[in-house]
């Protein structure tokens, strides 16, 4: 079911506002364990040092480079995450790491992994003191779904209102988990 899931998740992702939408693949998803330094080497040197983190990884692909893409369209390619239907009814975002190519790309496909919800918690979208007023743990408090967007944006952090999403119900990260725990 899951994997039937994943697979027919199809998602247009717009380049520009002249440019022609991309068409971008959900390969898998899984909660994985990372280096530190695969998540934050490439923004900063200095932060290669760390302990493991657990994340959760969406591999995707597409028929378009997308790095090349968007910068030919002037444009950075992010991506952000959210979490909703939380019991406190508040809103949880993250910002996610990636798209970095994968090996086994070729000319006709390329390959990407995002890595997002770093130790697996989400922050608050409202801050108290210059930090998240709280803090979701995705393996314990309840909620409906995640989504993470892939937005091309001119200038951080002007978010380029046409994207696409990627969304997991609450039961697939569980199996997600379930599937972690088991390794």
């Amino acid at each position: 079911m899951l994997r039937r899931t994943l697979s027919t998740l199809l998602v247009l992702l717009a380049a520009s506002c002249s440019g022609p939408p991309v068409a971008i693949t959900l390969d898998q998803a899984a909660v994985r364990t990372v280096d530190h330094a695969t998540l934050f080497a490439k923004y900063n040197a200095s932060r290669t040092d760390g302990p493991p983190r657990q994340v959760l990884e969406l591999r995707i692909s597409s028929q378009t480079e997308l790095l090349k893409h968007f910068k030919d369209h002037g444009k950075q390619l992010q991506v952000r995450c959210s979490v909703n239907g939380t019991t406190n009814k508040e809103p949880y975002n993250d910002s996610a790491f990636g798209p970095f190519p994968e090996d086994g790309s070729s000319k006709d496909r390329h390959h990407y992994a995002i890595y997002a919800f770093v130790d697996l918690v989400a922050h608050a979208a409202e801050y108290q003191n210059g930090k998240p007023a709280s803090k979701l743990n995705l393996k314990s408090d309840p909620f409906d779904s995640l989504s993470c967007q892939l937005v091309g944006v001119e200038k951080a952090p002007v978010p380029f209102l046409r994207s696409n999403e990627i969304v997991l119900s609450a039961s697939s990260f569980q199996a997600l988990l379930g599937q972690a725990a088991e390794q």
